[in-house]
C-alpha cells in the first residue's frame, strides 16, 4: 500500500498554500483520498506527481520581431518628399512628421478636429 500524504505535507511538498490545494483537489486537478465522507483527505505520491505534470507548461520561445521603419509603409515617396521642403515653417514640419507617423509623435490630436495641440503626453 502506498504512503498517504496529509494535506499540510501536500502543499509544503507542491510549493502552495492549503487553500490552493484544496481549490484543486475540489476542481478535480488533483486525485485524492477520503475513506469517509467528511473526513480527513489524503494524497498519494502518485496524484501529486499527476498534478505537477498536469501544471508543467513547456515556455513558449520568444519571436524576434524585424524592425521596419515607418517611411518604408508609406505608399509613395511624395508623402516623405513633402516633408523636406525647405521653406517651410518648423512647427508645420513637426504637425507633418507626427500626422505622417500616425499621430503618436510629439502632440496629440484634439478630439474632432484635426489639428494638433502640443503638451506634455
Amino acid at each position: 500500500m502506498e504512503k498517504l500524504i496529509s494535506r499540510k505535507e501536500a502543499a509544503k511538498l507542491l510549493g502552495i498554500s492549503i487553500a490552493t490545494l484544496d481549490a484543486a483537489r475540489n476542481s478535480g486537478l488533483i486525485s485524492y483520498v477520503q475513506y469517509v465522507q467528511n473526513g480527513c483527505v489524503y494524497f498519494t505520491d502518485a496524484g501529486l506527481q499527476e498534478y505537477i505534470a498536469k501544471c508543467t507548461h513547456r515556455a513558449k520561445p520568444v519571436e524576434k520581431k524585424r524592425y521596419i521603419p515607418q517611411a518604408a509603409k508609406c505608399p509613395s515617396l511624395s508623402c516623405s518628399v513633402s516633408l523636406l521642403e525647405p521653406n517651410m515653417s518648423d512647427k508645420t514640419k513637426i504637425q507633418r512628421w507626427t500626422l505622417f507617423l500616425g499621430g503618436d509623435g510629439i502632440g496629440k490630436k484634439k478630439k474632432g478636429n484635426s489639428s494638433i495641440w502640443y503638451g506634455r503626453a
